[in-house]
């Protein structure tokens, strides 16, 4: 089956994002690089499907193709990399950054921080990257998501926790993703508040689940025995109520500072 001028496959395949990838990059020339989504699938991540596969050219080497293909021309450098069979693909922060705009908004979250945890994007790199590409599309608020990971947000609920709960005044002395050894077991808060030991932690929807509300509740007792209060909001508080739960923060914080 055609693809594209002088790309073919066989017609079971013609639906499968890798074939139209492979006949993309062909078609798009030399020096092109399948990025977005498609080059992030390459590499073994496809939380969203690929349904237009991305090409990035250098400078003055823009085609115009099917409605499938998204063909970008860059007056940076980029660097590549090959994926079988030969087909070269961009580096993941500039794959990302490409395919930012393009991913719906309720996923956006999850789908960098996925990358990340994952160890295929580094914050640093991609910050790099953004810098060297002004027009890129959600750009200021995917900077902002990037340098709220290196700050120390692991997922949507504690982005939201860090700009709008845990923000401000009273606020100084707090270390996010602080690490902590108990009688030999490991654990990690999302927040320490470090003068009153007070640990604050956003509960997304899977700790409502029985096994997870057991494990806890133990964590919490382990950590109170060397002193750690640990507070816990819930994804509505943080999502709905984030003033009530700032004020409360900073109450228990006045409290405990009087006491310790």
């Amino acid at each position: 089956m055609k693809l594209l001028p002088d790309q073919y496959c066989l017609a079971e395949h013609a639906d499968s994002w890798f074939m139209r990838a492979h006949a993309a990059v062909a078609w798009a020339g030399p020096g092109a690089a399948l990025s977005g989504l498609a080059a992030l699938a390459a590499r073994r991540y496809a939380p969203i499907e690929v349904e237009v596969i991305d090409v990035v050219v250098p400078k003055g080497g823009h085609r115009t193709g099917p409605d499938w293909i998204r063909v970008r021309s860059l007056s940076i450098p980029f660097a590549t990399t090959l994926f079988a069979p030969a087909m070269p693909v961009s580096e993941p922060e500039l794959a990302l950054a490409l395919a930012y705009g393009t991913v719906p908004a309720a996923a956006r979250a999850s789908y960098v921080h996925g990358a990340v945890k994952r160890g295929i994007v580094s914050p640093a790199r991609l910050a790099a990257v953004l810098g060297s590409l002004p027009r890129v599309k959600y750009r200021g608020e995917l900077a902002q998501r990037m340098n709220r990971i290196v700050a120390g947000a692991e997922s949507y609920l504690e982005e939201r926790a860090m700009a709008d709960v845990l923000s401000g005044p009273g606020f100084e002395d707090l270390v996010f993703q602080h690490s902590l050894r108990v009688n030999g077991a490991r654990y990690r808060v999302d927040a320490l508040h470090l003068p009153t030991l007070t640990a604050f932690e956003f509960d997304g929807r899977d700790h409502g689940k029985p096994q997870q509300r057991q494990y806890d509740v133990a964590r919490d007792a382990a950590l109170a025995t060397i002193g750690i209060q640990t507070v816990r909001y819930t994804f509505d508080d943080v999502t709905k109520r984030a003033k009530e739960c700032r004020d409360n923060a900073l109450a228990i914080i006045a409290v405990r500072s009087n006491t310790t």
